[in-house]
Formats: C-alpha cells, structure tokens, sequence
C-alpha cells in the first residue's frame, strides 16, 4: 500500500535546509561538500528513518546520505533526524538512479537497502533496488571491496538479489535466512522489529563488487 500524501510534508521539508536538500539545491555547496566528506554511507528507502537515526546516532563520526522517492515517508524521516538534532545525515527526495550519477567515483563505505519494496511482478523487476541497472549505478559510487548490505523479509526478493548480484558479477559475502542476532554495525528498522514480533523471516546478504 502506498503512503497517501501528507500535507505538512513539503513545507516541513523546505523549512529543513539543514537536513533536506531539494533538486534545486544539488549543486549548493551544502550538499557537494558534504558528498565530499570521508566515512559517507548511503541508505535508499529509510522507511520511516529508525535506522538511519540510529546510526547516526551511534557512529557521529560517519556521514549519512538517504534517497527516498515518497515525499511524505521522507517527512517523517526529517522528523526524526530534526528531533534527534542529528547533523551527520542530509536527506534527498527524488529517484536513485537521478541522485547516484551526481555523487564522487568510488566514494561511498556501503549501500543499505533495507527492506525495499519486492516489486513482486515481473514486469517491473528492474524497479528492485538489486536489479541490473541499480547494480552498474552502485558499483561506480562504492569504494572498492565496499558492500552493498540488504535485509528484507520477502523471500522471492532475497531469491532475486542473490541471483542478481551472482550474475552480474558481485561477490556473496555473507547470506543468512534467519537474520537474529543484530551485529555491531547494524540497526533495526521499524518493519523489522514488526517482523520480528511477528516472528517473521529476516534476510540478510552482503554483497561486493568482485
């Protein structure tokens, strides 16, 4: 189900600077200087932003940029990261494969993908996150041996990915299918600890660019 719009969306959002960057701004010094710091990690699709904050929050000394396509599950992300008083994360809305082109070669630590939309249909397969065409935009932005790390709780999603990351040449470094012990560098997004009450399968791969 797809979020309905939030109408305090945008205006908190604009009144953010700090926190938000708009299109319009993508070549201020504000977003190119911080693409421009070390320690930059990258999340798409931050959920409602537990994960992100969390991080942050816990590693202050790495920077945290998050894409997300929906205004209103941005907002409330925003939210968090303005109430946290979190200055080591800027937040985009916009599509990924817009965003990925703009950032430095060979830049980012590691791609969280958590728990992104399975597009379960097969004509739209090549909108998963793990899908070919995301795969070649990552690879130019990652440091070399730097990991894409994915969690989800879709089977048919986790299938996918491994076979995705397989072909197209990408290095399974770990894989789990029953994701319980959170490690040290990790953090529980809200659907997560949903799914896990629920006591639903958590998926887990780190994959490199071999």
């Amino acid at each position: 189900m797809r979020m309905k719009l939030k109408k305090w969306s945008k205006p908190f959002l604009d009144n953010h600077p700090e926190v938000y960057i708009s299109a319009e701004r993508y070549d201020s010094a504000d977003f190119l200087d911080f693409i421009a710091l070390t320690n930059l990690y990258l999340e798409i699709g931050p959920g409602k932003g537990d994960f992100v904050c969390q991080m942050a929050q816990t590693n202050p000394k790495f920077n945290f940029l998050v894409i997300e396509l929906n205004i209103s599950v941005a907002a409330m992300t925003a939210v968090k990261i303005v109430e946290n008083k979190l200055t080591n994360i800027k937040l985009i809305v916009d599509d990924a494969l817009v965003v990925l082109p703009l950032l430095r070669k060979q830049s980012l630590e590691a791609v969280f993908l958590n728990f992104s939309d399975p597009w379960p249909k097969k004509r739209h397969e090549k909108r998963r996150l793990s899908s070919e065409r995301f795969l070649k935009a990552y690879e130019l932005v990652l440091k070399k041996g730097a990991p894409i790390i994915q969690k989800t709780d879709q089977k048919s999603l986790y299938d996918f990915s491994l076979e995705s990351y397989e072909t197209h040449g990408w290095l399974i470094k770990e894989k789990t299918e029953d994701y319980k012990n959170i490690v040290s560098f990790d953090a529980m997004t809200e659907y997560e600890r949903n799914f896990r009450s629920l006591g639903h399968k958590i998926y887990r791969i780190i994959a490199i660019k071999e």
